[in-house]
């Protein structure tokens, strides 16, 4: 497993005896008590926090989202709140042509802005593209 589990309400700390021991930090009983940590295939170290008493639910996540990278079906959560509309007027902009990209611009604001422009591109699903 790539990723790890992190307790913010416990920190290990060695004693003059040499056993390791948990010990409150000053986090303790305040906030999400869990963060999953992972690193993005881009190389950047994301993470999602968990309240107490839902350490499982956290492994799960974690294992779920190293499970997606491994069969390549991972989105990145941030890049997946821009909308449609912000992803099309990108695009429509790498037309080679000056009046396809007109054609394009056109048909995307009266068909396709109306009914999918506000719709972040992580929430789509092949009803949305029928419908």
């Amino acid at each position: 497993m790539a990723g790890h589990i992190q307790d913010r309400w416990y920190k290990t700390e060695v004693g003059p005896d040499g056993k390791t021991s948990k010990v409150k930090t000053e986090r303790y009983g305040s906030g999400m008590r869990y963060r999953a940590r992972y690193v993005g295939p881009d190389g950047t170290e994301k993470s999602k926090s968990f309240p107490d008493r839902q350490k499982r639910l956290a492994e799960q996540w974690l294992t779920q989202t190293e499970a997606d990278m491994a069969r390549g079906q991972y989105i990145d959560p941030r890049a997946a709140r821009i909308t449609f509309q912000q992803y099309a007027e990108n695009w429509v902009t790498h037309a080679p042509d000056p009046n396809t990209q007109a054609s394009m611009e056109s048909q995307l604001r009266l068909h396709a802005f109306p009914y999918l422009g506000s719709r972040p591109l992580g929430s789509f699903q092949p009803a949305h593209i029928r419908d």
